[in-house]
């Protein structure tokens, strides 16, 4: 779906496959560790470079696993031959290991189903006559059955990354290839990534067709020092651009220039700010998404789990956004004196030095706690005073002490679905938070309740 009156808007995008001149800001893909940088993808790379270390003697071929695929033709019969050039670079490099099987170790394993040509032809991507024998053989001098693992590539000298097969855009193998310390070749081809701009050919890496694969593969093996050349580059690579800090630096910089373009100071650092921006509005109708991240700690790692909900109601989201931090304010505490004390820990890397600064930190961190719990106060003691939701009220029986007493307030309609969350029976849509804290009021407030409590019963009883 695309919607001009949005084309002025910027938005963050994995790769470009037209090349840099295509729309968006580029950003790392979401699979170094799914998402989970600092220990799962961290932990990752540690196997790869193990793996790396333990070889002897490495296969001197350019090793590739994946699938060739095709497309479905359009209800009309049109085949989408612009969404094509994945595949047939792919079937190219598979057409390499037939013509050089000393040098090329290319072959299809989860997925050998190149395009019928005869069926569907495109113009700008023919076959030529060892792409056409392989289909016809029914791929079978390029099919390989066996699942390979990351950590096998590290058994050849060189290793091949080619386009994406859905649309020709990029491909997440790349993520591993850089740490396995062999020589990465790139296809040659208009799809760029967010680390392209420092990638050098000669230096991190090699550039290959299907023209020039070969004489680019002889040359390294007739000089060690351009093949040394490679990997150290390779190595670079994975050391300042793909490792935890280098993916979590890049982001803070598209994250902080965006913040910078958009003057999203003026808007989001602010609870009034944010609160004045979407009042009024009906969030209902906005589909808006809420992203949330939950961190788990065991003994033996530590567990990320990402998820999403609808936002609904406005006001909601601007709480939720604002001091959900803050819901259980000792954990979340212990939480980031953890995470600081943990040298594996991105944040700490990143912005400390010693453990001076540490400690500093520590102490701008509780500083900054205190007024979250202030904030929190501030929003909890004006449900005295209103109606506030099911929802609020547990949220502030969670986030401040002293503010556990509950008065539930019935109501007579629209009873389905809105359970107390705190084991309660009954059935309530609204309630509030008692903040008397002197007792005598407390004394006065159950009284006239007792007291209401007796005029209705004397008005029931006639």
């Amino acid at each position: 779906y695309y919607d001009k009156r949005l084309q002025m808007i910027p938005t963050t995008v994995i790769a470009k496959r037209g090349g840099y001149d295509d729309c968006g800001l580029l950003v790392p893909n979401p699979y170094f560790g799914r998402g989970d940088v600092g220990t799962s993808w961290a932990a990752t790379i540690a196997e790869l470079q193990d793996a790396a270390n333990a070889v002897k003697e490495r296969i001197p071929r350019v090793f590739w696993r994946g699938a060739v695929d095709n497309h479905e033709p359009s209800p009309s019969g049109r085949y989408p031959c612009e969404r094509e050039w994945g595949n047939y670079a792919r079937l190219e490099s598979l057409a390499l290991t037939r013509e050089h099987p000393d040098l090329f170790d290319s072959k299809c394993n989860t997925l050998c189903a190149p395009r019928d040509e005869a069926a569907h032809p495109c113009d700008d991507l023919p076959y030529d006559a060892s792409m056409t024998a392989m289909i016809k053989n029914n791929m079978s001098r390029v099919r390989d059955d066996v699942m390979y693992g990351e950590r096998d590539y590290a058994n050849y000298k060189y290793v091949l990354n080619l386009p994406g097969k859905t649309d020709g855009s990029y491909s997440r193998n790349l993520n591993h290839l850089w740490a396995v310390g062999s020589a990465v070749l790139l296809w040659d081809g208009p799809v760029v990534e967010w680390l392209y701009p420092a990638l050098k050919h000669g230096e991190t890496h090699a550039s290959v067709s299907r023209s020039s694969a070969k004489s680019v593969v002889d040359d390294l093996q007739a000089n060690p020092m351009k093949y040394k050349r490679l990997v150290e580059g390779a190595q670079r690579v994975q050391r300042e651009l793909v490792s935890p800090e280098g993916l979590d630096r890049y982001m803070r910089i598209v994250v902080q220039e965006l913040r910078k373009a958009q003057s999203q100071h003026l808007i989001l650092d602010a609870p009034e700010d944010v609160a004045s921006v979407f009042e009024g509005l009906d969030c209902a109708k906005l589909g808006l998404m809420e992203t949330f991240v939950i961190h788990e700690h065991s003994q033996q790692r530590r567990y990320v789990e990402v998820g999403h909900r609808k936002v609904t109601d406005c006001q909601k989201f601007v709480n939720v956004t604002r001091w959900a931090q803050s819901v259980n304010d000792k954990d979340w505490l212990d939480e980031i004196k953890r995470d600081l004390k943990n040298d594996r820990d991105l944040r700490y890397n990143l912005t400390h030095s010693s453990a001076g600064d540490a400690k500093e930190r520590l102490l701008d961190l509780e500083a900054e706690h205190a007024a979250h719990r202030m904030k929190i106060r501030e929003v909890c003691t004006a449900c005295a005073k209103k109606h506030c939701s099911v929802k609020t009220l547990d949220f502030c029986k969670r986030a401040s002490r002293g503010y556990e007493r509950l008065t539930r307030i019935p109501q007579h309609h629209n009873h389905d679905g809105r359970r107390l969350l705190d084991g309660g029976r009954g059935t309530y849509a609204v309630a509030r938070a008692a903040v008397f804290r002197n007792k005598w009021v407390r004394v006065l407030m159950m009284c006239l309740d007792i007291l209401g409590l007796v005029v209705a019963a004397v008005g029931v009883g006639g």
